[in-house]
């Protein structure tokens, strides 16, 4: 395959019927009395008798920005000039579809209270949007719900209403376990994300653009797009706003997902999406999700998704960064243009969403498969199972001279030592700051043979031939740690013949959630951790303690004289929560005939 090759099955592109689009902002009164700012876009001069689908959006982050003065005797729409999300709105609204843009409650021009991220009372505020927008003179009774990030959950629990309207769902880049998959991996609190991404919410809900926003934004941007032209109404809803909640603050208090913090009443289990699986198996709606490896758990998420329900039958998993707007592969610069072009994306979209909502039969509805993006290779590939067919595990174990070895050690008393060191860092942009979506950044893990001497590196001897690893790697260390709790944080990566180093991907296990379950809600790729508060497990200072965990999910060619390496480290500075707060736990990791450490990779040779 070419590095053109297009991911997507052969989809002729389908020319615009409509030359632009119109808008207007309105307030929709929900059943509490609650008043919802919605913003209507449809195509220029619709014909009174022509019917449309819905694409809904509902957004925690402004659903349109207002221009400011003299920005605004030229143009409406401030993203069709900031962002490729105007560009996707023409897009679709040109090809036949209607966009619903809504500010959930308690943000943007809303009014009412947002006390924690996904508030259940969203889903009835979903429900009442559904009815009213299948009762508009311009709606041909079906939407689909679509969504970025937040947007991607919210769009995924549309699901749960089970309202018949509901025809299909796109989730992009989102994480329908925000425990997990962005707030804490490995059962680790993601300290910076949670903070700045709080913060940030902070700002807007005070209708205050964020200072990461950059100084383009700022002088383009007023605010929030206001409903009508009193200001004496958004000033109200803002005053609404000043009752929502924190989730930092929330969070911080937070070790276990199944805690109630006792602000808000509701632990971060009840905000994932799968504790409305029973509700998203009953709808049967076609779901699609799009992902990235380099995005913090977005892919092990899409993949979660599609093996555990039947109705999740599409994905998409690139070389992104979070929202899908710039290129990720560490292989490439983030410069290189994106693979594929965005208006191929959009194409593929609309592929989808034609099936389901004009009901054309475009060969959507018999395929089930994943699209993923192998790094290095630079090229796409198709599987309609998971893990794709021609993989084997291959078990490295890590061995004496810090080296992996394909052969168990027989030595009686292997072992190395490591004394955790709290100045390892993975940078600024790495996969867990989804931030840097707002400073227009991709993800980057910059001077890695740098940080490599922070770590306890495991070096492979070369590969003679190219190899591909596309899955989930394990760790399983056998570990003697001098605290009763510590980070393992392990990071696989690229070393080529002169030296540098490319990042790959990571996994991450707090000791004390080390206990494995069994039932988990969902199907899980590799060891089940419950990160439930039951299953708490201090670690045993001298003596041996099993630490095993899933690395996140990738594909990736490694070339002929290239080696693995394997980087453990016991902390992720400026990133992740310090564990323990005080202290310097020192590890012996295992590596002998009683107790083995090792890295299984899913690998197929090529």
């Amino acid at each position: 395959m070419s590095e053109n090759h297009r991911p997507f099955p052969v989809y002729p592109e389908r020319q615009p019927i409509f030359s632009g689009l119109t808008w207007n902002s309105q307030y929709v009164t929900v059943r509490d009395g609650t008043r919802l700012a919605v913003d209507v876009y449809l195509p220029k001069n619709l014909p009174s008798d022509f019917r449309l689908p819905t694409i809904f959006v509902q957004s925690r982050y402004w659903r349109a920005m207002e221009p400011r003065p003299p920005l605004n005797w030229f143009i409406d729409d401030v993203e069709d000039l900031l962002s490729m999300i105007g560009g996707m709105k023409k897009f679709f609204i040109k090809r036949g579809y209607a966009l619903v843009y809504t500010d959930v409650r308690g943000t943007g021009a809303s009014f009412g209270t947002l006390r924690y991220p996904w508030d259940p009372i969203s889903l009835q505020d979903a429900t009442d949007l559904l009815d009213w927008i299948i009762s508009q003179p311009w709606s041909n009774g079906k939407v689909a719900g679509y969504g970025i990030s937040y947007l991607g959950t919210t769009a995924e629990l549309l699901l749960a209403t089970r309202h018949p309207a509901v025809k299909a769902v796109i989730a992009m880049f989102n994480h329908p376990d925000p425990y997990v998959d962005v707030a804490f991996p490995g059962g680790v609190l993601n300290q910076r994300f949670v903070n700045d991404w709080s913060r940030m919410n902070e700002y807007l809900d005070k209708n205050v653009l964020p200072p990461e926003m950059g100084l383009l934004v700022r002088w383009a941007v007023r605010s929030c797009r206001p409903v009508g032209d009193d200001p004496a109404l958004l000033a109200e809803a803002l005053r609404d706003h000043e009752g929502n909640g924190n989730a930092f603050l929330i969070a911080n208090d937070v070790t276990f997902r199944d805690e109630v913090e006792p602000e808000v009443e509701v632990s971060l289990d009840n905000l994932a999406v799968h504790s409305h699986s029973d509700a998203i198996r009953e709808s049967q709606v076609p779901t699609y999700g799009w992902a990235s490896w380099l995005d913090a758990g977005t892919a092990a998420a899409a993949i979660r998704r599609y093996l555990t329900y039947p109705n999740a039958d599409h994905v998409t998993i690139g070389a992104w960064n979070h929202g899908g707007f710039l290129q990720a592969s560490p292989y490439r610069s983030s410069r290189t243009p994106l693979s594929p072009p965005l208006d191929v994306q959009w194409r593929e979209m609309l592929r989808f969403l034609d099936a389901y909502l004009l009901d054309i039969d475009n060969g959507v509805q018999e395929e089930r498969g994943v699209s993923y993006y192998t790094l290095g290779a630079e090229i796409w590939q198709y599987s309609n199972t998971w893990p794709p067919s021609g993989f084997t595990t291959q078990r490295w174990y890590l061995s004496d001279q810090k080296t992996l070895s394909l052969t168990h050690s027989s030595e009686d008393n292997g072992e190395d030592h490591y004394l955790v060191d709290f100045e390892a860092t993975s940078g600024k942009l790495n996969r867990w700051w989804e931030l840097s979506i707002t400073l227009n950044k991709s993800v980057e893990y910059p001077d890695r043979v740098e940080q490599g001497k922070r770590l306890l590196i495991y070096l492979a001897p070369p590969f003679e031939n190219a190899v591909e690893v596309t899955g989930s790697p394990v760790v399983h260390l056998s570990v003697d740690c001098s605290t009763s709790d510590s980070v393992f944080i392990a990071y696989l990566e690229d070393v080529a013949p002169d030296g540098s180093v490319t990042y790959i991907t990571e996994g991450v296990l707090r000791g004390l959630h080390r206990r494995q379950g069994s039932k988990p809600p969902y199907t899980v790729l590799g060891p089940y951790h419950t990160f439930k508060e039951a299953d708490a497990l201090p670690l045993k200072p001298g003596e041996p303690d099993e630490i095993i965990f899933a690395m996140q999910p990738v594909s990736v060619r490694i070339e002929p004289g290239h080696r693995l390496r394997l980087g453990l480290a016991g902390h992720d500075k400026g990133n992740f929560a310090r564990i323990p707060a005080a202290g310097m736990p020192v590890w012996k990791i295992l590596r002998n005939s009683d107790y083995a450490s090792w890295l299984d990779i899913p690998v197929k040779m090529l």
